[in-house]
């Protein structure tokens, strides 16, 4: 997992957040381009609330983008994150989302302050609803 690098990163995110399939589960249709802009620049904020929590790419070992994941925790105090993660379709079904969930899961594990992790998941994703670890 590499961690979100503003402003590199905006190519990946804008190639993740264009594609109607992807989105189809995270807002129902794909962002314009002017709507992934103000989507990355928030994440690229949240990016400063921890070291250990954010957004992060995945890549294969040759470092073709598979997809994003994050570990959102809003700071001031919560006791609550939250995992998510969206893969590019020509990698789903490979279980990637179930070990990224575990690695993230990990990583909460190791910081003291979450007594809580959460993960929301359309009704209608068969196979998000899978994802287990």
């Amino acid at each position: 997992m590499q961690r979100m690098q503003p402003p590199a990163c905006l190519a990946d995110y804008q190639r993740l957040t264009g594609d109607a399939a992807v989105m189809r589960w995270v807002s129902g249709q794909a962002l314009t381009a002017a709507e992934a802009q103000a989507a990355y620049d928030r994440l690229a904020a949240s990016q400063a609330v921890h070291p250990q929590c954010g957004y992060f790419y995945v890549r294969d070992p040759a470092g073709n983008l598979l997809g994003m994941c994050k570990l959102h925790w809003a700071g001031n105090g919560a006791t609550e994150a939250e995992i998510g993660y969206v893969l590019l379709p020509e990698h789903w079904g490979r279980g990637l989302a179930t070990q990224w969930v575990a690695a993230l899961l990990h990583r909460a594990g190791r910081l003291s302050f979450l007594q809580r992790v959460v993960a929301l998941t359309d009704p209608d994703n068969a196979a998000s609803a899978r994802v287990c670890c």
